[in-house]
């Protein structure tokens, strides 16, 4: 919805089957929502080149605040075991339950919820432009985030959820010297995972 670097779904599954033979798995990712990995669920049967993958996963990312100190979100993603037959059902149905708050309106993490939050928050979006904005809206707060995210029993015991650790969209991007290190280290604490390519901080979090 806000980072489609691929030129329609032609494009994205080729990328796929041409990538290299030592990808063991692939995580599909979606903002707020597993559309893309239902798609490629519904094409490997008939692909043989999917097949190659020992695991394929939803991987849900969605935005939370607070933000950083460049007034980006915090980039947390929810990585889902897909080994039951009905784990699609599951996360729909968990995700239903986030919800944020405008104008007094709540929406849910869904398409449609979505979609009628871009609207609102912009009268003159329709379609996927309206979805899109309505992604970039959906910022809850990391409290109200981990609250779902404890009271949903089967994607608690399902998932991991991870955090970026850029100073731009990641957790080390909160402004910890205006009174945020405690949320910032609370938030360290309850990820299960740290996305970071530096050596500096697989050594700090170790």
């Amino acid at each position: 919805a806000l980072n489609n670097e691929f030129a329609g779904w032609d494009s994205y599954l080729q990328a796929l089957e041409s990538g290299s033979d030592r990808v063991a798995v692939v995580g599909v990712t979606d903002y707020a929502s597993i559309a893309g990995y239902e798609r490629v669920i519904q094409e490997r049967p008939t692909r043989s080149s999917l097949q190659k993958f020992a695991l394929i996963l939803p991987n849900i990312e969605l935005r939370i605040s607070p933000e950083t100190r460049d007034g980006k979100g915090i980039n947390l993603h929810i990585l889902v075991d897909p080994s039951e037959s009905d784990h699609i059902d599951h996360i729909k149905s968990a995700l239903g339950r986030l919800t944020f708050e405008f104008r007094e309106m709540t929406y849910a993490c869904t398409p449609s919820d979505l979609a009628r939050l871009g609207k609102a928050f912009n009268s003159n979006l329709e379609g996927a432009s309206a979805l899109r904005e309505g992604c970039n809206q959906f910022k809850p707060s990391f409290d109200k985030f981990k609250e779902w995210w404890n009271s949903e029993g089967w994607l608690k015991k399902s998932s991991i959820v991870a955090t970026a650790n850029s100073s731009s969209d990641g957790a080390s991007g909160i402004q910890h010297d205006n009174g945020f290190r405690a949320l910032r280290e609370e938030l360290y604490r309850f990820t299960h995972a740290i996305f970071s390519g530096r050596p500096s901080d697989r050594t700090y979090f170790l």
